[in-house]
């Protein structure tokens, strides 16, 4: 069964979700997915962005990169990419004129212009900044953050040859999968962590999602718990809320942003499933406003597991989806 590990909504409705065995996932109501061809079965696709007018998507190994238009209709194979074998683009984010994408191993990263029609087309392989193991690359208060397994992480203005260097002044093991800002304030998963900081330097825990408890396996023999980590965090302008999901299941969120402060005192949380033992591997969280139905959030993760909640019912319950493959 494929994995789902990435997600992205445009304002107009149309959600894409992209995953293992070079799986993408085409919605415009959250309810219902179809899936879209791709050449191969066999890359993986970490990320998906909207570049304004298709859907820019990064994997590997070999760097894969394809476009899906506005119409989502079908995908097409960036021309110029890369074909190393063994190399794994594992996040893309746009701005300042660029799209960026950052390699898995080694501390490569891509950069191509972004062009009038939302295509990236012309990429070339920047200098090495570091021999790092990176998870993601985000667009922030204009700048390119690019962040991974170290404690620290780097900044750019033009995704350029020049990056400099940011080292939180608070210890801990690193493991910076995703943030965002709203508001001038930043908001990571770090680990088991979601965190929060006004300048990238002093970074505070919001929330900290436990262990895995221990358990037994069939057999009698004891297993130890396993740590979570929140891999996806996602500032929603039509909700006006800060999302996150986990590793555990949950999904986090804050009141509108009309209700609270920064850093937000409170979260609500939500376990995505209320079946026992049914442990939901949860890997990215967007929102759109689907027409007709109003604002929502949906969330994907292994064993192509999509759910999605409506904002008119406060996000407190969300509806597993079944995606085409799975119903065959």
């Amino acid at each position: 069964m494929p994995s789902l590990l990435a997600v992205e909504c445009n304002a107009q409705g149309t959600c894409v979700a992209v995953g293992s065995r070079g799986t993408v996932l085409v919605s415009r109501d959250g309810l219902t997915w179809n899936t879209i061809p791709t050449p191969s079965s066999e890359p993986t696709f970490f990320d998906v962005k909207w570049t304004g007018n298709q859907f820019l998507m990064v994997g590997g190994p070999d760097m894969w990169i394809l476009s899906l238009g506005a119409n989502a209709s079908a995908v097409e194979v960036v021309q110029g990419r890369d074909d190393r074998e063994g190399v794994r683009l594992k996040g893309v984010d746009t701005g300042m004129g660029y799209c960026c994408a950052v390699v898995m191993e080694g501390g490569h990263i891509l950069r191509a212009p972004l062009e009038e029609d939302g295509s990236c087309l012309q990429w070339e392989l920047m200098t090495s900044v570091h021999n790092s193991y990176y998870f993601n690359v985000r667009f922030l208060e204009d700048e390119f953050i690019a962040m991974g397994a170290d404690p620290f992480f780097y900044r750019s203005k033009d995704c350029g040859a020049v990056w400099d260097i940011v080292v939180p002044s608070t210890s801990h093991l690193g493991g910076w999968f995703d943030m965002v800002s709203a508001d001038s304030s930043y908001y990571a998963g770090r680990g088991s962590d979601l965190e929060f900081s006004s300048d990238l330097l002093q970074w505070s825990v919001l929330i900290r999602v436990p262990d895995d408890p221990d358990h037994t396996s069939p057999s009698g023999t004891p297993i130890s718990g396993s740590p979570n980590n929140v891999g996806g965090v996602h500032y929603s302008t039509s909700l006006r809320r800060i999302l996150a999901c986990a590793t555990d299941g949950t999904v986090h969120f804050t009141q509108p942003m009309d209700y609270f402060g920064f850093p937000p005192d409170t979260f609500d949380h939500v376990l995505v499933t209320p079946e026992e033992g049914d442990r939901v591997r949860l890997h990215s969280i967007t929102s759109t406003i689907f027409p007709g139905r109003g604002a929502a959030a949906v969330t994907v993760g292994w064993d192509s597991r999509i759910f999605v909640a409506f904002d008119s019912d406060n996000l407190s319950t969300w509806t597993e989806v079944t995606p085409p493959f799975v119903e065959e």
